[in-house]
This record gives structure tokens, sequence and C-alpha cells, in this order.
């Protein structure tokens, strides 16, 4: 399928209601529902924004994931979306998040064309209310890791994702000392779960139903 015609089906897609919080839940782990409960009678939240940066690579849809580094830290070790901590000087979280795509992977901003965005999430042990959005770049951006931040930069076929999602479920260590059960998606040999587990699930339910309807439309059109 050509890229930029499945970008301009997939804008159009994101302009109508999205799924939300229950496609989101698939992905979650075990007392997720609880702890959104108590954040909806909560202010005290940081805000986030994070990119599903696709790209041209050769006629196929890709997107990268990154790895944290290992550091002392809530998050270490663990697979994400570029992306990062509203700050002062954005002009929003978009900006926010083609801010830290740019400084994390090394994206060109100026190339990155915005398409539309998903359901907020809220990630409770950071008390981070995240915001993903989906940019588009006609052509492979010149990707470099941020040593201090990204560990390694994960190159994601799109339609390939999309066609067999794996996904399982496990015992998975946390960073207070506990484990918990969780979903996961099993990406390029990488588990990713929690928060982008949760994004990408909404995101791959769109990419799923458009690509139905354009199936159905080319059946239609025979």
């Amino acid at each position: 399928m050509n890229p930029d015609f499945f970008i301009s089906k997939l804008t159009e897609k994101l302009t109508i209601p999205l799924p939300g919080l229950k496609v989101q839940l698939k992905m979650s782990p075990l007392g997720r529902i609880t702890r959104l409960t108590r954040f909806l009678k909560s202010k005290h939240v940081k805000k986030s924004g994070v990119l599903i940066l696709l790209y041209n690579d050769n006629g196929r849809l890709f997107f990268v994931l990154t790895q944290r580094p290992i550091y002392n830290g809530m998050h270490s070790g663990q697979i994400c979306l570029p992306g990062g901590k509203f700050e002062n000087t954005d002009i929003d979280l978009y900006n926010t998040a083609v801010r830290e795509s740019q400084e994390e992977v090394n994206a060109d901003a100026s190339e990155i064309i915005k398409i539309g965005m998903l359901s907020e999430l809220y990630v409770p042990p950071s008390k981070f209310f995240i915001q993903p959005y989906i940019g588009y770049a006609k052509i492979k951006p010149d990707f470099k890791k941020q040593a201090s931040e990204v560990a390694e930069i994960i190159y994601v076929d799109l339609f390939a994702f999309n066609e067999n999602p794996i996904i399982l479920k496990k015992q998975i260590p946390t960073n207070r000392k506990i484990s918990i059960t969780a979903p996961y998606y099993e990406i390029n040999g990488y588990t990713v779960w929690g928060a982008t587990a949760m994004i990408l699930s909404e995101f791959l339910y769109v990419v799923n139903d458009l690509m139905l309807e354009l199936k159905h439309q080319t059946l239609l059109a025979k």
C-alpha cells in the first residue's frame, strides 16, 4: 500500500471519536482501573507528550520505540515511545513530543507532519498524564540515539506488527521491588508493556479498523 495514501486515510480516521480507555485497558496491568479511579479525584499530575513517528522506508511504513538506559529510576530499561515531560517553553504537548523526539532520536522536527492524536492516558506510578500524538516523515529520519536517554532505537514495521501482534502475559518485575502480572507485546524480541502497550493497543485498533475499511472499499470497486 502506498504510504502517503495510507497516511491521508489515517489522518481522516483520527478525526472521528476514538475507542479510548476500553481498548487501552486490554493491555493494562492488573489494578489499573482502581488507580485510574483515584486519578480522576486527583489534581496533582504532570503532563507529557509522546510521539508515534511513522516514516516511509522504501515503500513501507515504520515507527520507532526506544529502550531507556538502566538507571536508578522508575522506568529503568523499559521500552517507550519518544517523548517526555512538558516544559514551560513548549507551546503545547505536541511541541513537547516533537522536541523530545528530536532530542532522543534525532528526528528533524521540521520534517514531521502532524496527522492526529490518540486518547490521553494516566500512568499511576509516575503520576504522568500522557498525550500520544502521531506524526509522519515522508523519508526516513537520520536516527541517532541520545546516549543519556536512549539505550537502543527499535524499528517497527507497522503493517507486519498490525497483521501479527504477539500478545503474551507474564510476571514483570517493577522498580518498586515487586512483580506484577501484565499483558505485553513482544516486538523484535523486546517486552513492551505498561503505558506504551496501552497506547499501541489503541493505535493498532485504529490501524486495523482502517485496513478493514480499505479492503472492503477495494472489494466493492471490483
